[in-house]
This record gives structure tokens, sequence and C-alpha cells, in this order.
């Protein structure tokens, strides 16, 4: 159905028969008939994506080629695909020609549903003039109406998706977000961002006030300690058993879990580590395979341990290692 079929009518004479007419085809309807001039249809190149585009009037005589005369957002070009089989056209209609009785200069935009049947979004008889915007179902697209030349006879849009794992900001605001989970995540600093794998090119610019839809998640900030995957361990500690485990422990009853224990039960494995300033270096290191610690052989392959505060001091400074399934239990304040 093209727009406002049944409205918007006008009387119109052909040599010597008197009518009725309506507006223009709708965009579906024009690409139906293969009466798109070529190059004149603009689509995204893929998922993430930001582009301000300049739409030409559609069913108007020729006065120039400034842009595209329709847009499109095919079911392929999100992230994940629209699974409903949906894709949306986007038209400008100027108030002239046939589009002489609409009420105003206006965009229009439609859901082609895969029955190729077209539905005016959001519902009938509506239109978007400057300064409104459209968001599509999910995997959402928004459509903004920039600006409308009325002299010239075009409409700028600006248009954009939000999938996870792109990066967006706003045309005045200075901070850039990771779409994840549904939220946008501040960037802080130049050095997450290429900690990310990414650079200035992948960030995307939308309008301002285009990312209000999303909620605000965590801040994605440096890991200060990163290693792999695979790796090699921390502090000369590998981590290649499946077996190791790790806790922290205030090795020097100092009140602060500085200290990093790695042990490895059934190999009689277990390191101490200091961490200074991120840098790990033991202070104790036994095995592999090796004989425990301070007698406790740490020879089963049930074996466990944890930190402990033994005397009631508020400091995790003794260890506690023992062996379920035996009764064995040690505690321990000095190595």
């Amino acid at each position: 159905m093209s727009f406002a079929a049944t409205t918007f009518q006008f009387p119109i004479q052909f040599r010597d028969t008197q009518g009725d007419a309506t507006v223009g085809l709708n965009a579906r309807n024009v690409e139906a008939l293969n009466a798109v001039p070529t190059g004149r249809v603009w689509v995204p190149s893929g998922p993430d994506f930001s582009q301000q585009i300049t739409l030409d009037a559609l069913n108007q005589p020729p006065i120039g080629n400034h842009g595209a005369l329709i847009a499109k957002i095919p079911t392929n070009v999100t992230r994940p695909p629209r699974t409903n089989g949906s894709s949306y056209t986007v038209e400008f209609r100027r108030r002239a020609g046939w589009d002489r009785n609409i009420p105003e200069d206006a965009v229009l935009i439609h859901e082609v549903r895969s029955n190729k049947l077209s539905y005016l979004q959001p519902t009938i008889r509506e239109r978007f003039t400057t300064g409104e915007e459209f968001a599509s179902p999910e995997p959402k697209v928004f459509i903004r109406v920039a600006s409308i030349d009325a002299a010239v006879g075009t409409a700028t849009l600006r248009l954009w998706d939000i999938p996870a794992g792109s990066l967006r900001k706003e045309d005045s605001k200075p901070k850039v977000y990771l779409i994840q989970g549904g939220t946008k995540r501040w960037v802080t600093s130049p050095q997450v961002l290429f900690a990310l794998g990414k650079s200035w090119s992948d960030v995307r610019v939308v309008p301002d006030g285009g990312l209000n839809s999303l909620s605000t998640g965590p801040d994605v900030q440096l890991p200060v300690n990163a290693q792999g995957a695979p790796g090699t361990g921390i502090g000369g500690y590998d981590l290649a058993d499946p077996a190791d485990r790790v806790f922290a422990f205030d090795y020097n009853g100092s009140g602060r879990l500085d200290h990093l224990v790695l042990y490895r039960p059934g190999q009689g494995t277990i390191w101490i580590m200091r961490n200074s300033a991120g840098t790990f270096t033991p202070v104790f290191a036994e095995g592999a395979p090796g004989t425990g610690l301070s007698g406790y052989d740490l020879a089963d392959p049930a074996d466990r341990a944890f930190a402990f505060d033994h005397d009631g001091s508020g400091k995790l400074d003794h260890l506690t290692l023992y062996r379920p399934g035996t009764g064995t239990i040690w505690i321990m304040n000095r190595i």
C-alpha cells in the first residue's frame, strides 16, 4: 500500500476524463516495478554502521542527483540477522507533483515483511520530520531526520545500529562506549581501547542522545595483570596443570592480602608470590614435583589450602592445609 493511499487525494484531468489521484508509489512498489535508477539505493555494507546520507524526493521530476532515492535496511545487515525476515525502506516525500496534497515534506519508513507486503511505521499515516527518530524492534536500527531542505528538495538522515561488541560515541561527547550485554560501557582510556584489539577507526559516531536507549554498564578497565590464553603463568609458576589452585594470602602479617599462594595438590608443589606494583616474584618456591610445606607433603590430589585468621587479629596470615576424607588438617603461622 502506498502512503495513505485512501487519503490526500487531488482532482486530475487527462484529456476528457476527470477523477481523483493520490500520492506516488512507496519505495517497495517502485522497486517492484524496477523503476529505481541504478545507484540510487543506499544500503549499509554490513552490521556495525553509522552513516549520514541525503535522500532526494521519491516520485518527483529529476532536479539533480543529491543522493539516494531510497535507503534500505535488509535483514542481513544487523547482528544478529533479523529472524522475522522483515526489512525496512526509508524514503523522502516532497509536497509537490504526485505528492502535492500530503500535509508536509516528510520522511516515510516502511517495514517490508517476508510476504512482500509493506507497512507504514510506526502506524498508518505516520511520518517523520526534522528532529524525529525511529527505532526498529530488536536488533535495533535507528533512523533520525537531521534536516529537510524544502528549497532543494532533500532530506538528510542519520542511520546507525548498536550491535554487541561495537564501539560508539555521541557527536559532542568525548566518551567512547563498548556496547555489551545490552549496556554501554565507558572505555576509560586509549590504552583500554587498544587492549580490546580496537583502534579509533572502529569507533562509530552517532547523534547526541543516540545511545539513550542503553543503560550504563560497568566501566571497561585495563587488567592489572593479564596472561594467556594459553599463557606462561605468573612469576615463574606455569599454571600448566588442571589441578593448580590459587588464593590470596597475608604472608607478612601486614593486614594486606598482597601475596598469592599457588599450589599443585598431588605433586608437593607450592609457591608464595610477592606482588610489587603488579610484578610477582616468589618468596617461597617448592617443586614441581616437591615435598610440600613445613612437613605437610601436599602429596594427595585431594589436598586443599586456604588463608586463615588463626589468632583473631583480623589478618589472614596463617595457612590451613587439609586432606578431606582422611582427618588430616594442619594450621601454619610460619613458613
